[in-house]
């Protein structure tokens, strides 16, 4: 009598862990993927660089045209990369 109990209980914990098995395996299977989204060094030049560029051509165009032109200019220049409207 003791022989099955205890092969009971042992069949019943072995179907038992090979469903947490088969869960863990069904969970890794939909696992997102990973994405590296950082900022890399060369974007932070490049837009640092562009941001100087900008920041030059306005000062420019204020010495041209004055404020108003130099506000159209540097509305351009905000506009796409941030999405300001005024």
């Amino acid at each position: 009598m003791k022989f099955k109990a205890l092969f009971f209980t042992l069949m019943i914990a072995s179907s038992f862990t090979q469903q947490i098995a088969s869960a863990q395996n069904t969970n890794t299977e939909f696992a997102e993927e990973v994405v590296n989204n950082n900022i890399t060094i060369y974007e932070v030049k490049k837009a640092a660089s562009a941001w100087g560029a900008a920041l030059t051509a306005i000062s420019a165009e204020f010495d041209k045209g004055g404020l108003n032109a130099a506000r159209t200019l540097a509305e351009k220049a905000v506009n796409p990369p941030y999405d300001y409207t005024s």
